[in-house]
């Protein structure tokens, strides 16, 4: 049941891609702010109600929650689609990796893929 629910490696992302993606999400918020006419993030964090050095750290990179990424998009007066159209993630590259999946592991018992050997049944 479990193999059900396993990913493909290739879908997931990786840990320094990740980072990537969060600081392009950062600096699209940075970017729409200044746009808005916002040069101090710190005074459009007051203006908009919001904790300063959380919105400093969602600009570097930081994680960000929906809820907060909402009330940031309403702030920039932008709509979350118009938000992540403005988010420019770098093409992924595939890795070569073995390709899991249900049939390749009903292939090998799990016993001898890893290393146990079964007891005889004396």
């Amino acid at each position: 049941m479990k193999g059900y629910f396993k990913k493909e490696p290739d879908v997931l992302i990786s840990n320094s891609e990740l980072k990537d993606l969060m600081l392009n999400i950062g600096s699209a918020i940075r970017k729409l702010r200044v746009q808005k006419g916002y040069k101090c993030a710190e005074y459009f964090a007051y203006q908009y109600q919001m904790n300063r050095s959380a919105y400093y750290g969602w600009e570097n990179g930081k994680n960000i929650s929906m809820k907060k990424l909402i009330l940031v998009c309403e702030a920039l007066d932008i709509s979350l689609l118009e938000f992540f159209q403005a988010v420019k993630p770098q093409k992924r590259i595939k890795k070569n990796r073995q390709d899991f999946t249900i049939q390749s592991m009903a292939a090998e018992p799990p016993a001898s893929k890893y290393g146990f050997k079964r007891a005889s049944g004396n």
